[in-house]
């Protein structure tokens, strides 16, 4: 029996070597690894936004596949190993359920930062996936993207459209919500010659550019937010957030008069950019344009809580007005 099908085989049993676990714990870390760099682009912005390496990514995304139950077994990983269709019976098929579980467990993870970074690429991302499960669609892993495709498509074959070409579609194949991903579908196989696949983080940013535009205004759909409601919302937890910053940090003097000056306007300056994309770079650059002499060293001593913590007071409130 080869290694990686004896190895993921042996995992499924109490009292695992060591050894065992550790082999399919870096080959899993392996692949994600892997796939997170066929994927950087997608998420050059969130790894900057939280200070992350590829590598914190790999490691949290692959984590919950190795929790232990009360019988001391990995019972998240034996469960997908257990109910794999057809029963997995050769290396090529323990390689292909690795690399499908991780592709998952990323996909996973990675929606939950993007939520967190973008409160409205988080409501954005709910409708969308309302609209696939009501036109009839699915999603499919192919080459570490996600696609929407057809119910009765099995895999991904030929070409499929890129994202640059895809970004140059024409606004209007958007705007009806009722059968958004068949129009895209017939247009990209039909008119341009690509397999009938829609990536999914392309078609979210297209809505996203779509809402943030002039020309939503002459096509309002339900799932969109116009430039004003967005502004509005920002706003809102612009203020919550500098109200905090006061009434706590300056006044209780965790922060000086200067430095609460330089948080308030690093906070600006987020509200700025989450008005028009999400957060563009990672917290101690924002602080650090108005507080220039600041190192990374005493910025992760003493500053980074209290941004990260006065942002999620800013992201909780816009995204409560948005669910309002």
């Amino acid at each position: 029996m080869n290694n990686r099908l004896y190895k993921l085989s042996k995992v499924k049993v109490q009292n695992v070597q060591a050894a065992d676990v550790k082999y399919v714990v870096e080959s899993a870390y392996k692949i994600a690894l892997n796939y997170l760099k066929q994927a950087y682009i997608r998420y050059q912005k969130l790894i900057l936004h939280n200070d992350l390496q590829l590598e914190d990514i790999a490691i949290d995304s692959i984590a919950p596949l190795f929790i232990k139950n009360d019988s001391d077994q990995f019972y998240v990983l034996i469960n997908a190993y257990n109910n794999w269709s057809p029963p997995i019976q050769t290396e090529e098929e323990a390689f292909f359920f690795l690399n499908k579980i991780v592709a998952s467990r990323i996909e996973q993870h990675v929606t939950v930062l993007l939520r967190e970074s973008d409160p409205v690429f988080g409501k954005i991302l709910d409708s969308v996936n309302y609209i696939i499960k009501k036109e009839g669609c699915k999603k499919i892993n192919y080459l570490g993207i996600i696609y929407a495709v057809r119910n009765n498509c099995k895999k991904i074959y030929g070409r499929v459209i890129d994202q640059e070409e895809f970004e140059n579609l024409p606004s209007h194949l958007f705007m009806n919500k009722k059968n958004v991903f068949n129009n895209l579908s017939n247009h990209i196989e039909n008119e341009l010659g690509y397999f009938p696949a829609i990536p999914i983080f392309s078609f979210m940013k297209q809505l996203k550019h779509i809402t943030l535009s002039e020309y939503q205004k002459m096509y309002h759909e339900e799932f969109f937010y116009d430039q004003i409601e967005i502004e509005e919302f920002v706003n809102i937890g612009l203020n919550k957030a500098q109200e905090k910053l006061e009434n706590f940090y300056l006044k209780n003097k965790k922060l000086s008069v200067v430095e609460f000056k330089y948080f308030s306007k690093a906070l600006s300056d987020m509200a700025a950019d989450l008005k028009n994309g999400g957060i563009k770079h990672g917290l101690f650059d924002y602080l650090n344009i108005y507080f220039p002499t600041l190192s990374r060293k005493k910025y992760n001593l003493k500053y980074r809580d209290i941004l990260e913590y006065e942002l999620k007071i800013m992201k909780k409130s816009i995204i409560a007005s948005l669910n309002a």
